[in-house]
């Protein structure tokens, strides 16, 4: 199976970029590796070590490939080919369990879940080495403190150390040789103008976790949370996928209730016109420019991706024109207050213009702001870019897949391309560690089937 065009293009970047470290990556197995996160990235990252000999534990915060979870039918827009690593297929056809028969479809997200990732994690090479509901929340250096001044070559020598949350065993820690942060984007900026907090958004945050659950929630809402909005004024704040399918599922449930409210605060952007048809940050997730014109593409997209974009522009359409007391759409810079009335609703005061805000009383708010990535797990060490995607100036501690946005910022792309650009800076990272450039298990190990 040949690889993806872009993971063709850069597969020779290790050859031709000297490595960014001043320290020997080589580590022999079976070195200890730590991989945080279980998602597309983490679960390949496992994999591939495991191939190569080195004893991995995975750390997931919830369970196996909860983003694909969340998004359900939305498509990846890349096929299974550019999708689905050799490695894996490798490893569900010795294990009996590989279903997948057309290399050349597009998945949505929850195929993708249910036919590769969880049958790969459930494979014998990791079925053990993962951990669900298991939260990492501190990773240090044995003997080292954070402002300790001691050559990159010394620190190397030094073992990590991760406290993790387990929701089965509790808390407890483990020693390990490597670390592979694989945690993705799992925090979520704040919904003040510029993604900061509002006025008393963090401690709306730190709330009782029933009370939060009543009057907050975040993401995309579960059919139980959407329906519990029955009879309620939510204010939903954002713009991208997750907004979207929020409004547009809140108007099927409820559009015809008299008494139930939807107010859908949209994020402006300088320099993006108030009047374009998509909003920048459904157009930022879909790994396009933010002012992308859909009649009048500058970026050449799939056919996949072409049609998912009509269907948005087509309920976006029918929301913008299907507005009445029940459904109000604004365009806001952000939120500057939350605060909590005796009554049990929220009072918001929103920032409409630079220099003009206005106030909202509503029943629940739904927070949609742009995922980012988490670093207080690893305040105690200090990363930094280095100059080859994934590796940082910490050694032995690499950054792969979507959370390599907050490092390179023009790694961002959307799920499908940053699952194919995942396994690249996997290949590049254990090639590192196993002290051949040369190394590709991609090409070496195939299935017998393709």
């Amino acid at each position: 199976m040949p690889p993806s065009e872009s993971a063709h293009e850069s597969s020779n970047s290790l050859h031709q970029t000297s490595l960014p470290c001043d320290w020997e990556t080589e580590v022999d197995p079976p070195a200890g590796i730590a991989v945080i996160g279980g998602g597309a990235t983490g679960i390949e990252a496992a994999l591939y070590a495991r191939f190569l000999g080195y004893e991995v534990s995975v750390f997931e915060r919830f369970r196996v490939g909860n983003s694909l979870q969340r998004w359900g039918d939305l498509p990846l827009h890349a096929t299974w080919r550019q999708l689905a690593s050799t490695l894996g297929l490798a490893a569900l056809e010795a294990q009996g369990t590989l279903t997948i028969t057309d290399l050349d479809q597009v998945p949505s997200c929850a195929e993708f879940l249910e036919q590769y990732l969880l049958p790969v994690a459930k494979t014998d090479l990791l079925y053990h080495n993962i951990h669900i509901q298991s939260e990492v929340q501190s990773l240090s250096r044995l003997g080292l403190f954070a402002d300790a001044s001691v050559p990159a070559a010394d620190k190397a020598e030094l073992e990590f150390r991760l406290l993790i949350q387990s929701k089965q065993r509790g808390p407890y820690s483990q020693i390990v040789d490597l670390v592979l942060d694989c945690s993705g984007l799992a925090g979520r900026r704040g919904m003040a103008p510029g993604g900061g907090h509002a006025a008393g958004e963090m401690q709306m945050l730190q709330r009782d976790p029933q009370e939060a659950e009543r009057r907050w929630s975040s993401g995309k809402l579960k059919s139980k949370e959407l329906n519990a909005l029955g009879g309620q004024h939510a204010v939903l704040y954002g713009s991208g996928l997750e907004a979207c399918q929020n409004a547009w599922n809140w108007r099927q449930a409820h559009g015809n209730s008299a008494d139930s409210k939807l107010t859908w605060l949209f994020p402006r952007r300088r320099g993006i016109p108030a009047a374009q048809k998509l909003p920048w940050q459904l157009l930022r997730e879909l790994g396009l420019p933010a002012d992308f014109d859909l009649e009048a593409p500058s970026t050449p997209i799939s056919d996949s991706l072409a049609q998912q974009l009509g269907t948005w522009d087509s309920q976006l359409r029918q929301l913008r024109e299907g507005q009445d007391r029940s459904l109000v759409m604004m365009e806001v810079w952000g939120l500057e207050s939350i605060r909590s009335l005796e009554t049990g609703s929220w009072q918001i005061e929103v920032q409409s213009q630079l220099a003009e805000t206005l106030a909202l009383e509503c029943d629940h708010i739904i927070n949609t702001a742009p995922r980012c990535s988490d670093w207080s797990f690893a305040s105690p060490i200090a990363v930094n870019a280095a100059s080859v995607e994934g590796f940082t100036s910490e050694p032995h501690y690499y950054v792969l897949g979507s959370k390599t946005q907050s490092l390179f910022p023009s790694a961002a792309a959307s799920m499908g391309e940053q699952i194919q650009n995942g396994r690249e800076q996997i290949r590049l990272a254990l090639a590192a560690i196993g002290g051949r450039s040369e190394l590709n298990l991609y090409d070496t190990v195939r299935p017998q089937s393709y």
